[in-house]
């Protein structure tokens, strides 16, 4: 299929076939364009009251390799899931500085982040632990630290909030914002 630009649209900045852009709905449109700007540098937030949207793209493009099938956006080993019942113990009596990610499985700028927030962990190691909040399953913890926007990053030192960032960053931001905090 050869990719024809659509005068006049968003549909040639972000490199689609204008048959794709004309079936997309405005909402998908909007994350397509909202994932460019992401790439490019731009911080990205979805601000209450958020929409529900679930996926970024075209319906048929296979997950990549580090997109978690299950829908937690790379969680593995190297992240540590956090909740309810052990954030006091995980985050707050952490001897080490923890960057906690609240996010949610239906957020397009929260997936986009989730590889870069594994691949940090794996980079920190020791230094730093990752941790991450799903906002739907733990919300006693984002109403606790006023999480009103997500993603939401927060760096935790001594059992207290450090710094935080509301949006989606390019990783080397997160890791220059990380290092200045610890």
């Amino acid at each position: 299929m050869q990719r024809q630009p659509i005068s006049g649209d968003a549909g040639d900045r972000i490199g689609l076939p204008a048959s794709a852009w004309a079936e997309m709905s405005p909402q998908s449109k909007g994350l397509r364009q909202m994932e460019k700007s992401w790439r490019e540098g731009a911080a990205l937030t979805l601000r209450d009251p958020v929409p529900r949207l679930i996926a970024i793209g075209r319906p048929s493009r296979a997950p990549v390799a580090s997109q978690s099938v299950s829908g937690d956006p790379a969680m593995s080993e190297a992240t540590t899931k956090v909740s309810d019942a052990n954030f006091e113990a995980d985050v707050l009596r952490s001897a080490r500085p923890v960057l906690v990610d609240f996010w949610a499985e239906w957020c397009g700028p929260c997936k986009m982040i989730g590889p870069s927030l594994e691949e940090l962990a794996k980079e920190y190691g020791e230094k730093v632990t990752i941790a991450k909040v799903n906002i739907d399953e733990s919300p006693s913890v984002a109403s606790r630290y006023n999480v009103r926007s997500i993603p939401a990053l927060m760096v935790f030192k001594g059992g207290q909030v450090a710094a935080s960032r509301i949006g989606a960053m390019p990783k080397n931001k997160i890791k220059e914002w990380v290092d200045s905090v610890i």
